[in-house]
């Protein structure tokens, strides 16, 4: 509560929590079946499995923050449609990515003062370009996409 606004992972997992609750579905089936399935994406995996790389040990405290692994192709649908706003057979109501866009910390971080943060989505000012995406790392890994 306050005035002070920071980014975490964890919201992520609040998330899917009220998702599952909600829903009645675990929140990898209601994310294959409400979101995967209706964009044709059918090669994707939570788990660490060895259909993709496995690696012994490894998990991850704030799934669903985390670990969600497809093709760079599957990816590309995904992210082709988020910039063209989705489609309504997905979202149901335009609202809804109003609110996924929406800032809600405008004025940055001491480490990163030109990325701006929204739910889940980050806003970033490089070279004179206003990018939205998503970066990320945890142990071993970082990813881009903007």
């Amino acid at each position: 509560p306050g005035n002070v606004i920071y980014y975490t992972n964890v919201g992520a997992t609040w998330g899917a929590l009220a998702i599952e609750r909600i829903s009645g579905l675990t929140f990898e089936n209601y994310v294959r079946q409400r979101i995967l399935d209706a964009l044709g994406i059918s090669t994707s995996d939570a788990t660490n499995s060895t259909e993709w790389l496995y690696i012994p040990h490894y998990s991850i405290s704030v799934y669903p923050a985390a670990m969600l692994r497809m093709s760079a192709h599957s990816l590309s649908i995904y992210l082709r449609l988020f910039l063209n706003n989705f489609s309504l057979d997905l979202l149901q109501n335009v609202s809804l990515m109003n609110e996924m866009l929406h800032v809600s910390r405008p004025e940055g971080s001491l480490d990163e003062p030109s990325v701006q943060y929204g739910l889940i989505w980050n806003w970033l000012y490089q070279n004179n370009r206003h990018l939205v995406g998503h970066r990320g790392w945890i142990l071993g890994v970082t990813h881009t996409m903007m």
